[in-house]
């Protein structure tokens, strides 16, 4: 199994994509993940941009910021969850999901403080065998 992991975090993986956020390194601006990372790159890229952000791709991404002042709630949980679901069955298809969970996120050293977390469990689509995580907290 060490070796699965090890391959998908290399320079030699199949599975490359533009860094995110973007930084300047040895390739200019545009550097690329190898692997997992792309991946994981790729689907903060979609969760964080807003629906009507891309000129040329107005329906790319998720309309999950709308949310934030809405009541935190079972219903409203439910939206983000479909939402967050339909965007990534539609642009990306590298990914089978597994789990989605949306819960508060309220940390102990500030009782005003509190957030949203999206927990996404999936596999990638050529390497089923190794389960990768992603948690947002917004």
């Amino acid at each position: 199994m060490a070796q699965r992991d090890t391959f998908l975090q290399t320079e030699t993986s199949p599975i490359k994509g533009i860094s995110f956020p973007a930084i300047h390194g040895t390739g200019g601006l545009f550097t690329q993940s190898p692997g997992a990372a792309a991946i994981l790159a790729g689907l903060k890229q979609l969760l964080l941009t807003n629906q009507g952000e891309r000129v040329m791709l107005p329906e790319y991404g998720t309309n999950i910021r709308k949310h934030f002042f809405e009541p935190d709630d079972i219903q409203t949980r439910t939206q983000i969850q479909r939402e967050v679901e339909a965007a990534i069955s539609r642009w990306e298809p590298r990914i089978s999901l597994r789990n989605i969970s949306v819960t508060q996120d309220t940390r102990a050293d500030r009782a005003d403080y509190s957030a949203l977390k999206i927990r996404l469990e999936f596999t990638i689509v050529d390497y089923p065998y190794e389960v990768q995580e992603l948690t947002l907290i917004l």
